[in-house]
Formats: structure tokens, C-alpha cells, sequence
């Protein structure tokens, strides 16, 4: 990649990113409903067609903040899904648990700023089987699945990923609106919140 490629390319991400903080810090102060592609513009003092390169709609940018959280949280996922530090199906679980709550609320203000927007992107980017489905999701059922098999976890647990990853939203949630992540004790309580989800699921 040639210097003026470089540049260009480093421009772009850095008004992609403008332009997501910019959503954020609109959606906290007036509300998802007031967001609108010509108030960012006029907020970052470039044109609407310089926004409408990235994003046609202020719900793709939702979907960007969405997948910009998820990146992370899905490439931890494979890793830990061939790490052999993690002999058991429970244990991957827990770990992805725990990023998960770990990665959203390491970026309160965005979370925040998704979850208030309405729009159905955290998690549910499509349906399968009349339940929310998403990319991030199918690697959490996989070893779900796996510990299943292994009689690690009820039959009954097959097909609740979202049922988990909702509760992880909530927890999530609860912590940023009441500042609990920024507590020493954050870590702890999150990991008895995962301990105790996973007790439901668990064979005992």
C-alpha cells in the first residue's frame, strides 16, 4: 500500500470513528429519536455526502457500532474454541462470559447508546427459527452444544444462547447505569453473575 492509499485509508477510519462517537454523545443528550445524518454533519462540520459515504442511514450506524463490539468478542471467541487451556465446554463458556461483559462495558457510552437507539442490531441482526440470531451467537451454541454431548450441561440448554447473551445485555446494563464498572469489585461480581447463570445450565 502506497502513502497516499495509507492516508486515505487512516482518514476514513478516523471520520467512520468521528462520526460513531458523534451518534453516541447525540443519542445521550437528546435521544435516539432527534439523531439524525444532517445533525452530524453539522456537528462534525463536513457535508452530508461525506457522512453518506459510510452510512446511508443513522441505523447503519447502530449496526456498526454493534459490529464494532462484537469484533472483538467474536475473535476472542475462536481463540478460546481452540485453546487447550480450556478443557471443558464449561469452562469456554464462562470465559466468553465473561469478555463479553468485560468487552460491552469497556465501551459504556456506546453501549448505551445502542441499546436506547431501539434498533435491533446488539445481537439479533437476523432470525433463524423464530429466534434472534447473529454471527457472534453461533459460536457461543456450538460449544454449548458440545458440552451437551459431553452431559457437561441439560439437554435443556440447547438453543438458549440468546437467553444468555440477554442476560449478559442486562447485567451489562445494570453496571453502566448504576457505574458499577468502574468499581474494584466489577470483576467479582461479574464473575458470580456468570457463575450463577451457568448453574442453571449446568448437569448437576
Amino acid at each position: 500500500m502506497g502513502n497516499t492509499a495509507r492516508v486515505e485509508v487512516e482518514i476514513d477510519h478516523n471520520l467512520r470513528k468521528q462520526i460513531m462517537d458523534c451518534a453516541v454523545t447525540m443519542i445521550e443528550e437528546e435521544g435516539y429519536a432527534s439523531l439524525s445524518i444532517k445533525k452530524i454533519a453539522l456537528k462534525l462540520g463536513v457535508s452530508v455526502m461525506q457522512i453518506q459515504f459510510f452510512y446511508k442511514t443513522t441505523t447503519q450506524i447502530i449496526a456498526d457500532m454493534a459490529d464494532t463490539l462484537y469484533y472483538q468478542v467474536m475473535l476472542n471467541s475462536i481463540t478460546i474454541a481452540k485453546d487447550s487451556r480450556f478443557r471443558t465446554s464449561k469452562d469456554k463458556i464462562r470465559e466468553l462470559m465473561l469478555i463479553f461483559i468485560k468487552s460491552f462495558a469497556r465501551e459504556p457510552e456506546m453501549t448505551k447508546a445502542i441499546m436506547y437507539s431501539g434498533v435491533n442490531e446488539i445481537f439479533a441482526a437476523k432470525n433463524k427459527d423464530c429466534f434472534p440470531c447473529h454471527s457472534g451467537m453461533e459460536q457461543y451454541s456450538a460449544i454449548l452444544d458440545e458440552g451437551i454431548r459431553r452431559g457437561e450441561f441439560t439437554p435443556l440448554a440447547s438453543g438458549t444462547t440468546w437467553m444468555m447473551l440477554s442476560a449478559l445485555l442486562g447485567f451489562v446494563m445494570t453496571a453502566i447505569e448504576n457505574r458499577i464498572y468502574q468499581t474494584k469489585s466489577f470483576s467479582q461480581t461479574a464473575e458470580l453473575y456468570v457463575d450463577m447463570l451457568l448453574g442453571g445450565l449446568s448437569v448437576r
